[in-house]
Formats: C-alpha cells, sequence, structure tokens
C-alpha cells in the first residue's frame, strides 16, 4: 500500500502544474477588467462618524452626569470635532481633498446659518421671564435642521466618488475560486476544498 501511495505521490510531484479553472456556476460572469467602473458610494463610511458623535453624547453626557462630573464642556467639543471633522476625513482618507474642503463649510455654515434664521425670526432675545428666548428656541431648533441637512448633502451629494476616480475594476480572475481535492497523508484519507479569495 505504501507502495503505491509513493507512486502516485511520484506522479503527482512529476505532473507539469495546470492552473485550475473556476467551476461552473450559474452565477453571471464577472464583467472585465478593462470596463469602466461606475461611481462609488462611500455614504455608509460617513454615517457611522455621524452615528459617533452621536453615540458620544448619548454615553458620555448622561455617564458624566451620573458620576457628578461637569464634563459638559469636554463632550460638547468632542462632539463638535467629530461632527465637522468625521465626514471631511473620510473624504480625505480618499484622496479628495476639495471635497472635504467643502464638506467642513457645509457642515459649519449650515448649522450657523439656520441658528442665524431661527434667531431672527424669533424676534430675537427678550428680556422676560423666560430663560431662553423664542428667537433662541427657534435658532436651536433651525440649527438642528441645519446640523441634519449638513449630513444629508454629505451623504447623498458628496459620498461619490465619481467614475473618473474610481479605483479599477477587479480582474475575473481576482473572484472568490475553489477547487476540491482529494489525497491521503499518513495512510489516511484526505478530502477538502481549497480556494483563493
Amino acid at each position: 500500500m505504501s507502495l503505491a501511495l509513493i507512486a502516485v505521490l511520484l506522479t503527482i510531484a512529476a505532473t507539469p502544474e495546470v492552473p485550475a479553472t473556476p467551476p461552473v456556476s450559474a452565477a453571471p460572469a464577472l464583467p472585465a477588467a478593462s470596463a469602466p467602473p461606475g461611481p462609488i458610494w462611500y455614504g455608509w463610511e460617513i454615517l457611522l462618524a455621524d452615528g459617533a458623535w452621536l453615540l458620544v453624547g448619548s454615553i458620555a453626557g448622561p455617564a458624566s452626569a451620573a458620576a457628578g462630573v461637569n464634563a459638559l464642556p469636554v463632550v460638547a467639543g468632542l462632539e463638535i470635532g467629530i461632527y465637522v471633522l468625521g465626514g471631511p476625513i473620510m473624504h480625505a482618507r480618499r484622496g479628495r481633498w476639495t471635497t472635504a474642503l467643502i464638506d467642513v463649510g457645509v457642515r459649519v455654515l449650515a448649522p450657523v446659518a439656520g441658528f442665524a434664521l431661527g434667531y431672527v425670526i424669533g424676534g430675537g432675545s427678550s428680556s422676560g421671564i423666560l430663560i431662553i428666548s423664542g428667537g433662541a428656541l427657534l435658532g436651536a431648533l433651525l440649527g438642528l435642521v441645519g446640523t441634519l441637512t449638513a449630513i444629508i448633502v454629505d451623504v447623498a451629494q458628496l459620498a461619490w466618488v465619481p467614475a473618473s476616480e474610481a479605483p479599477p475594476a477587479r480582474p475575473a480572475h481576482a473572484a472568490l475560486q475553489w477547487a476540491p481535492f482529494v489525497g491521503a497523508t499518513h495512510g489516511s484519507p484526505l478530502a477538502g476544498v481549497a480556494g483563493t479569495f
């Protein structure tokens, strides 16, 4: 039996390598590498960054209040920093520096413009019993609308890599490939699947 196994192994070792062909499947073929890629959306990365500043405020604020620590300035500064720079960092890491600068402008100006508009429409400050004037309250509300608008503009409009800047498509041979194998090792049968991905 061992002589037969040695003979099989020597035959396999002497056989020249033949490139494996991918298995036939009902899945549609991948496009050729020469096909121009379409625009690529990476807005999900920006949504994760924006989710981070919401998470910081929803966890750190109440946690510091429960601990009896006044961490409001630190938490607010961290939230503002993540909000203003989170999306632009996602653009910059793709080499889209102009888009990152535009995004900083949108993220700063939209909430400020919303607050200013609300403050003016609400009548500005009042010297009444209320601690918060109607103008400041409406300004805060429209500032929040401006913040959400900036995020929507960023995710829906700015987070697209144009086809001209998109990385080249992966060649068809780089797709997932698999092949079954059967053999023996130390007198025991061996079977499995090998693949590349």
